[in-house]
């Protein structure tokens, strides 16, 4: 019920101006389909002075990042995703969000950067080799796409996104 959330997270703030309560209404906004206000409400947040600590600063740029993705403005949501990488760098999971940005925009040789560094951390990462495989597809190296989308697809057999790269890969 994210009108009744969007109200009492208001109450809640306007009575204490407590930064929890600030997120719970930016990610209200977010669920009426507010997206640019909410997301600005994270970013802003984030960038406080008393933003938190540094996990609590990556969580709500990762959220608003991601909140950017679903407005489809991969250069903001690429500006939260390394705002969060300063506050927690060794993260796969923002690493693995700015690389999707990075899809959105083509640049798939970052793209690919972000993923092998989250996937340095977590090698059996059947989501993030899905993505690296559609990267280098993009770049045109088929033989490591085609690697890297088997590799999914062991990982996650019925996984459709790593049975489609995988396919579009061995066509290549």
């Amino acid at each position: 019920k994210p009108d009744e959330a969007l109200e009492e997270a208001a109450a809640w703030s306007a009575q204490t101006h407590n930064r929890e309560a600030a997120v719970c209404k930016a990610l209200a906004l977010i669920a009426l389909k507010r997206v640019p206000e909410g997301a600005l409400l994270l970013e802003q947040l984030a960038d406080a002075g008393d933003g938190g600590d540094a996990g609590t600063r990556a969580g709500v740029y990762s959220q608003a990042g991601n909140a950017r993705l679903l407005d489809l403005d991969p250069d903001k949501a690429l500006a939260d995703f390394t705002a969060a990488l300063k506050y927690a760098p060794d993260e796969p999971d923002l690493l693995v969000d700015r690389s999707r940005a990075y899809a959105l925009i083509g640049d798939w040789r970052h793209a690919e950067e972000d993923l092998s560094a989250a996937l340095d951390k977590r090698p059996n990462d059947a989501f993030a080799l899905a993505l690296r495989a559609e990267a280098r597809l993009q770049q045109n190296v088929f033989d490591l796409a085609e690697k890297d989308a088997e590799a999914a697809v062991a990982l996650a057999p019925k996984d459709v996104s790593a049975l489609l790269v995988r396919g579009r890969a061995r066509e290549a």
